[in-house]
C-alpha cells in the first residue's frame, strides 16, 4: 500500500516538474546581506501557486479585477530583471536613493547595468527604472518618472496591501515584485514572486535564476501556501470577525499606532512626519489615510544636525537619513515591531515632551 502510494505521489510530482507551460519560481532571499542569494524551484507547489492566485485577486473589488498575467515569476532582487532585458541596458535608476539599491548594484560590478542614482535626474534612453509604490522609506505613493521604448521599468509592490495604502486600483504593470514578507509580516518564510506580462522576459528570468541558484526550501512553500490560504478563508467566509481578518486587524493596529506617534510627536514640538491624503480602498470600501509601515522622522529643531544619534542616546535604534539619499535630519523607525517595543518607543519619545 505505502509504495503504491509512493509511486502515485512520484507520477504527480513528475508531471507537476514537467509543466513548460507554467513559469513559477519561488525565492528564498538571502538573510545575511540581501542580495543576489536566491533559491529557486520551478514550477511551485501547486497549493502554493493556487493560494497565491487566489490571496491576489481578494484585494481587488470584485468588479476591478484583472488577469494581467500568463507567468509567475517570483523574486528576491532587482537584479534578476535587469538582467532579462533583450539587449544590455547601461543604467539603473530608482526615484528615491535607498542603500540597497546602489549597493547591490555595485556589488556585481555587472556590463550590463550601472547604478545612476535618481530617475528624475537621469537623461538618457536606456534605463531601468526601479518604482518602489508605497515608497520605502516615506510611504508616498510613486508613479514611473521616465518614458522611453528602449528602457524598463519594475514596480516593487511590497507594501501595497490594504493594512498599509488604499488599494485605488488593480496594479496592471509589465513588472510588478511581492513579498510574503511585507504582506502577510511573515520575513521568516522568505519567499516573494513577480507577475511579468511578457513571457519572453519571464523565461530568462527563470534561466538566470536556475543558473544562479539550487533550490528553494519546501517547508517554506508549504507554510506560505497554508498561511495565505488562512488569509482568504478569513475574507471569503461572510461569518468571519473583522479581528480575524488580516488586513482589517494590520490596518487597525497600524491606525492606533500612528494616531499615539502623532499625538507625541505634535506634544514634543521637536519632529515632524509627512501627511497622507484621504483616499477611497475599493478593497475596504471605506476612505482611510496611508498608514506606512515606517515613520519618516525628521528632527525640526535646527542644532540637532544628526537625528539617528540624538534618537540613540535615548536608546531608540533607527536608520538614519543618509541610508535613503538625504542629511540625516531624517530617520527611518519601524512602526511594525512588537506592541512592548512599540511602547516603549513611545514612551522614550514622549520623555522629550
Amino acid at each position: 500500500m505505502a509504495s503504491a502510494q509512493a509511486k502515485q505521489s512520484q507520477r504527480k510530482l513528475r508531471s507537476l516538474w514537467a509543466q513548460p507551460a507554467i513559469w513559477c519560481i519561488a525565492v528564498l532571499v538571502s538573510l545575511a546581506v540581501n542580495l543576489v542569494s536566491v533559491t529557486y524551484i520551478a514550477p511551485l507547489f501547486e497549493d502554493l501557486g493556487d493560494e497565491r492566485n487566489r490571496y491576489k485577486v481578494n484585494i481587488v473589488h470584485e468588479k476591478e479585477k484583472k488577469t494581467v498575467e500568463k507567468n509567475y515569476t517570483a523574486v528576491q532582487d532587482t537584479n534578476i530583471s535587469a538582467t532579462s532585458g533583450s539587449r544590455p541596458i547601461k543604467d539603473s535608476i530608482i526615484n528615491l536613493d535607498q542603500l540597497g539599491y546602489p549597493m547591490k548594484t555595485d556589488y556585481l560590478r555587472s556590463g550590463l547595468f550601472r547604478w545612476a542614482g535618481d530617475a528624475r535626474a537621469f537623461k538618457g534612453e536606456s534605463y531601468i527604472e526601479v518604482v518602489c509604490s508605497p515608497n520605502n522609506p516615506d510611504g508616498s505613493m510613486n508613479k514611473a518618472v521616465l518614458n522611453s521604448e528602449t528602457g524598463k521599468t519594475i514596480h516593487d509592490l511590497a507594501y501595497y496591501w490594504p493594512q498599509y495604502t488604499a488599494i485605488t486600483e488593480p496594479a496592471d504593470h509589465d513588472i510588478m515584485l511581492f513579498t510574503v514578507s511585507k504582506s502577510t509580516g511573515h520575513a521568516g518564510t522568505r519567499l516573494g514572486w513577480a507577475i511579468v506580462k511578457d513571457p519572453n522576459i519571464a523565461k530568462k528570468m527563470t534561466k538566470f535564476i536556475a543558473m544562479n541558484t539550487i533550490g528553494v526550501s519546501k517547508d517554506s512553500q508549504l507554510r506560505a501556501a497554508k498561511i495565505l490560504k488562512v488569509i482568504s478563508d478569513g475574507y471569503e467566509h461572510p461569518n468571519t470577525k473583522s479581528s480575524m481578518r488580516l488586513f482589517d486587524f494590520g490596518r487597525d493596529r497600524l491606525a492606533k499606532r500612528w494616531e499615539r506617534l502623532r499625538e507625541v510627536v505634535k506634544a514634543t514640538k521637536l519632529f515632524s512626519l509627512p501627511e497622507y491624503p484621504l483616499e477611497t480602498c475599493k478593497f475596504t470600501r471605506e476612505k482611510f489615510a496611508a498608514y506606512p509601515a515606517f515613520a519618516w522622522l525628521k528632527c525640526e529643531k535646527e542644532e540637532i544636525e544628526d537625528c539617528e544619534s540624538f534618537l540613540k542616546k535615548l536608546k531608540i535604534q533607527t536608520r538614519g537619513g543618509m541610508h535613503f539619499g538625504v542629511d540625516m535630519k531624517y530617520v527611518r523607525v519601524s512602526m511594525l515591531d512588537r506592541e512592548e517595543t512599540f511602547k516603549l518607543f513611545i514612551e522614550r519619545l514622549a520623555s522629550l515632551a
